[in-house]
C-alpha cells in the first residue's frame, strides 16, 4: 500500500550480568526496516515472570524463527494447528503467567491517584506491586 512501511524503535541490550540478566536501554529512536529482535522475553525477565514461563517463550520464540527459516511449516503428518508436543506443566505455567499478569495489571489500575504519581513514586509501587 502506498505510503505504508516498517518503522521499529531501537534498544541497545547490554551484555549478559552475574545474574543471567541483560539490561535493556530503549533508546526512542524510530528507524526504518523491520525489527529483527523482538524485546518481550527480555522485558518479561525485568518484569520477574517465572523462570518457567520465560523459558517456554524462548522455546515458542525459536520455533517461530526455525518457521521463517523454513519458509512454511512441515507438518510431520500432523494437523498445523494441533500442539500435542505442549504438556500439562507447560499449561499450568502459561496459566500461571496470565494470573500474575491479570493480577499485576488489576492492582495497577487500582491504584489511588495514578496519574498524580511522581516517577519515583510510581516506580516503587510498581516494585510493591512485584513482590
Amino acid at each position: 500500500h502506498p505510503g505504508v512501511h516498517n518503522l521499529h524503535v531501537t534498544a541497545h541490550i547490554g551484555s549478559e550480568a552475574d545474574d543471567g540478566q541483560r539490561e535493556i536501554t530503549m533508546l526512542y529512536k524510530i528507524v526504518e526496516g523491520v525489527c529483527q529482535q523482538s524485546f518481550g522475553i527480555h522485558v518479561a525477565e525485568l518484569a520477574k515472570f517465572p523462570d518457567s514461563v520465560v523459558r517456554l517463550a524462548r522455546k515458542k520464540a525459536e520455533e517461530l524463527e526455525e518457521f521463517e527459516n523454513l519458509g512454511l511449516k512441515e507438518t510431520s503428518g500432523r494437523e498445523a494447528d494441533d500442539d500435542s508436543d505442549a504438556t500439562s506443566s507447560q499449561t499450568q505455567d502459561i496459566e500461571a503467567g496470565s494470573r500474575l499478569i491479570e493480577r499485576f495489571l488489576t492492582e495497577f489500575a487500582d491504584t489511588p491517584n495514578l496519574k498524580a504519581m511522581t516517577p519515583a513514586a510510581l516506580a516503587r509501587h510498581v516494585e510493591e506491586l512485584e513482590a
